[in-house]
């Protein structure tokens, strides 16, 4: 089994990414976004920044094998 994986950024290619490693978590600003990536089977969507310090340790970011940020302003 892999380990978790944190997206932050629920665009086109985030929830691409998201498809092919289920499990993962995606973290994404916009509600319009995570209610799209919500529709992805076996991922978790958090609605905040994927700059914040707390909600990325609250997701279990010290736990995870992968994180990968696909944002447009990063």
């Amino acid at each position: 089994m892999m380990g978790k994986r944190i997206i932050v950024g629920g665009g086109r290619i985030g929830r691409e990414v998201a498809m092919q490693f289920p499990g993962s978590i995606i973290i994404e600003a916009d509600p319009s976004a995570a209610e799209r990536s919500s529709r992805i089977h076996d991922t978790r969507v958090v609605i905040g920044d994927g700059g914040d310090e707390k909600l990325l340790l609250d997701v279990g970011l010290d736990e995870a094998e992968a994180f990968i940020s696909l944002t447009d302003d990063d």
